[in-house]
């Protein structure tokens, strides 16, 4: 019997009465089945499906990809509703299901792990030519009911980023690539093929990551796409997201395998990634991956400065409002790392801060706290809704815009790696005794010495 005592997500030792119990049902099954398919009460029907371009997705690099043409091909197919009338009225009533389910009834998800279990067996029974092809469904259902910690694969559908080549290996777990035909092809049965997906909204795409994860719960694996994500955006200076997402599990959870749509933003910056970068991608990605904060965990993380840095962060790239909001963004982000119980002075000592900070990773901290105050004076402009300078035109404000962002994108990269080696307060400490304190610069120096990653990508805007 499972041992309830055990923590989700912990392995539950079961005794050899499930396994025996799992083997019977699954033989069971597949004799009553066999015994349908002879007497002709539970019959396969040919099936005509059409392989044609899922137009629901945008590659943006290289629309013309999706010009190819439609494909047919028949199945011998058993309709659902005689599925589930035969696992309804016939499988339920097995002494066998019975016997599992009474073994299973003090686990959580016992009766939708067997329910699934049922139908996925009886299915695969319809063309199974002996009991080895079901052994897997046997492992899986013994897996899922221990809390097993099914290997995962992720396809994620990325904006913002290009590649240089066709696929990019970054690590055993991570691969980047151009589509491939699968993956722009819908199928559809041809009676439905002029209404199906009709609805389907548009996927936006430059590139797509095969992700492999070992994650047991959805929210985890949401929780590792978005930190890819998250990582991404933060290596160089793009405006990276996932318009989709796709599980594939080997589980009977109905849970495990499941597309899922993001808010199909697009964003003002990308970059393009080669077969050169695929090193120092692997190594950022170890490094920065596990520091970063998460939305999917459980209880919900308290909201805190790194993860408001983040959110303006990302607001900098997408939110839908002109170049000036852009800029807004991206100082809120500095104000989140930098402003702590700030209240007066703020522009003075946001320009300072940074400046003083970002020195110590080769920025010039005259040309940054200069930047800043700029920023900060089109910010205020713009959220009081006064009217700009005619001095900001299209591509200076673009230039300021990109220059910022890229001071948010550093100071990002250095707060996560020090939050466990010191607290906000004494960092800016730090930070205002350095720029009068020569022993305190050496410490800073010090200190930022040990974080990584931190060099800039983006050559800064002029001043005016």
């Amino acid at each position: 019997m499972p041992d309830a005592s055990k923590t989700p997500g912990s392995p539950i030792d079961y005794d050899a009465s499930l396994v025996d119990a799992v083997k019977s049902l699954s033989g069971a099954i597949f004799a009553l089945v066999h015994e349908a398919r002879k007497n002709g009460s539970l019959a396969l029907h040919p099936r005509t499906y059409i392989l044609r371009p899922n137009f629901s997705f945008l590659y943006t690099v290289d629309p013309t990809v999706m010009n190819f043409g439609s494909e047919y091909l028949v199945e011998e197919t058993l309709e659902f509703n005689k599925l589930s009338e035969f696992v309804e009225g016939k499988v339920r009533g097995l002494n066998e299901f019975q016997v599992v389910r009474s073994i299973v009834s003090s686990n959580p998800r016992g009766d939708l792990l067997l329910s699934s279990f049922a139908f996925a067996v009886t299915g695969a029974s319809v063309s199974a030519a002996d009991l080895g092809a079901l052994k897997k469904y046997v492992e899986t259902l013994l897996g899922d009911l221990g809390n097993e910690v099914h290997p995962c694969k992720a396809k994620v559908w990325l904006t913002g980023l290009t590649l240089g080549s066709d696929c990019i290996i970054v690590s055993d777990s991570l691969l980047l690539r151009h589509p491939r035909r699968g993956d722009l092809q819908e199928k559809v049965a041809e009676e439905s093929a002029h209404y199906a997906h009709a609805l389907q909204p548009t996927v936006h795409f430059s590139c797509i990551a095969d992700l492999r994860l070992p994650a047991l719960y959805p929210m985890q694996r949401q929780d590792a796409v978005e930190k890819l994500v998250l990582a991404l955006r933060l290596f160089r200076l793009g405006a990276i997201a996932s318009s989709m997402y796709a599980f594939d599990t080997d589980s009977l959870d109905p849970m495990a395998s499941v597309a899922i749509g993001g808010p199909g933003r697009s964003g003002r910056e990308s970059y393009e990634l080669t077969l050169a970068d695929a090193p120092n991608l692997a190594k950022f990605l170890e490094a920065v991956v596990p520091l970063l904060p998460a939305s999917f965990a459980y209880p919900s993380p308290k909201r805190d400065y790194i993860s408001t840095g983040f959110y303006w962060y990302g607001e900098a790239f997408f939110a839908p409002v002109p170049l000036e909001g852009s800029v807004a963004s991206s100082i809120a982000c500095l104000e989140a790392l930098f402003l702590e119980s700030v209240q007066t002075e703020m522009s003075f000592r946001l320009g300072v801060r940074v400046a003083g900070f970002l020195r110590c990773f080769g920025l010039s901290a005259l040309d940054v706290q200069a930047m800043v105050k700029q920023a900060y004076d089109v910010r205020s402009k713009y959220v009081h809704g006064d009217e700009q300078d005619k001095k900001w035109s299209i591509e200076k404000l673009v230039n300021l815009s990109r220059s910022v962002a890229e001071y948010s994108r550093l100071a990002l990269l250095a707060f996560c790696q020090m939050k466990d080696i010191i607290s906000r307060k004494d960092l800016l400490i730090l930070v205002d005794n350095s720029l009068l304190n020569d022993e305190s610069r050496i410490e800073l120096d010090s200190l930022c010495s040990r974080v990584d990653f931190c060099r800039s990508f983006v050559q800064p805007g002029s001043i005016i």
